[in-house]
């Protein structure tokens, strides 16, 4: 993990040439590490990159890990180290697989930290599900603090309000993330159908897909991609109720 940490983004085989360890081991040891929420991949034309995810996925395994709470936190601490360096290796398009409930937890945190952004989400209110309540309500705790917008079109209304105006929700006990981050429009099925939640986020496409009982986070970076993504959110947002 240190190792691919200081590497950025890197394939099995120069994994394996750092560490000088089989490349079958070098395997195990990431698909374990994806299992966690900890090792993102990324798919290139012949073969696939493997990178660290943000370090702050380590708070959510410390929280469930108590007896190894001190040896953790040193770990996030040297990792934090090499961010800067990380953050800047981007390229024109990428693809990023976050896998399970572990990975879907690391991309939640991972657009928690967009401060004063506006998130265009199709919801169909899944990652809940499959991340748990107490921690989508720490999720929404961090987009109070760091004052992200969501702008949330859906299939079934997701808020009703009172006669004195007031707005009242059954998924959340967080009303100031609902008064101050959090609007929602409806949309007809027969208009336009959403099964699965898809993020717009400034430069990036999140998009949660469920297979069986398995999830899958899919991030596309490409600002173009992007770009167009919004504008057709935009357009069935004016739709929306």
């Amino acid at each position: 993990y240190t190792t691919l940490a200081k590497l950025g983004w890197a394939t099995v085989l120069t994994i394996s040439r750092h560490c000088q360890i089989k490349r079958s081991t070098i395997h195990r040891l990431i698909e374990n590490l994806r299992k966690q929420g900890l090792v993102k991949m990324q798919l290139g034309d012949k073969t696939s990159y493997y990178h660290i995810t943000e370090p702050e996925n380590f708070q959510i395994i410390l929280k469930e890990k108590e007896n190894s709470l001190k040896q953790a936190k040193n770990a996030l601490s040297n990792l934090e180290l090499g961010l800067g360096v990380i953050a800047s290796q981007l390229h024109p398009t990428e693809v990023e697989f976050y896998r399970g409930k572990r990975g879907i937890q690391a991309l939640e945190i991972k657009m928690s930290l967009l401060k004063n952004q506006t998130i265009y989400v199709f919801g169909a209110m899944k990652w809940k599900e499959v991340v748990g309540n107490e921690f989508a309500e720490e999720i929404r705790a961090r987009h109070l603090k760091n004052q992200i917008k969501i702008w949330e079109l859906s299939n079934q209304p997701l808020a009703t309000k009172t006669k004195d105006g007031q707005i009242q929700v059954n998924w959340t006990e967080n009303l100031d993330y609902v008064k101050h981050c959090w609007q929602n429009r409806v949309i007809s099925p027969k208009v336009l159908t959403i099964e699965n939640d898809l993020h717009i986020l400034p430069k990036s496409v999140v998009l949660y897909v469920v297979m069986g009982d398995e999830i899958t986070g899919v991030e596309i970076v490409n600002s173009s991609y992007t770009n167009f993504m919004r504008q057709l959110f935009l357009l069935a947002w004016g739709q929306g109720k």
